[in-house]
């Protein structure tokens, strides 16, 4: 197997889950709010590597210590984002 298959992978994966339309909300209400494309460019690059970093770190740490989260845990947190989501706007 070529070794850089599962990174491959895991970008693929990371970019179709950042044009989620949760994603898209929130950059988009945070970019519409920077004066120049500039400071929006600046917001999307921070935004996407502090989100991916995070990512890697909690997966990483799930894998590692090979624990599932609950789905009952999931959905709430899906709820939770869903409303933050009503707070950004």
């Amino acid at each position: 197997m070529n070794p850089l298959l599962p990174l491959m992978t895991a970008f693929a994966t990371g970019f179709t889950h950042a044009l989620a339309p949760d994603h898209a909300a929130a950059v988009t209400t945070f970019v519409s709010r920077r004066p120049t494309p500039r400071e929006c460019l600046r917001f999307g690059a921070r935004w996407g590597l502090g989100h991916s970093a995070s990512v890697m770190l909690a997966g990483g740490l799930l894998i590692l210590l090979d624990v599932q989260v609950p789905e009952g845990v999931a959905q709430n947190l899906e709820r939770a984002v869903g409303l933050m989501l009503f707070g950004l706007f």
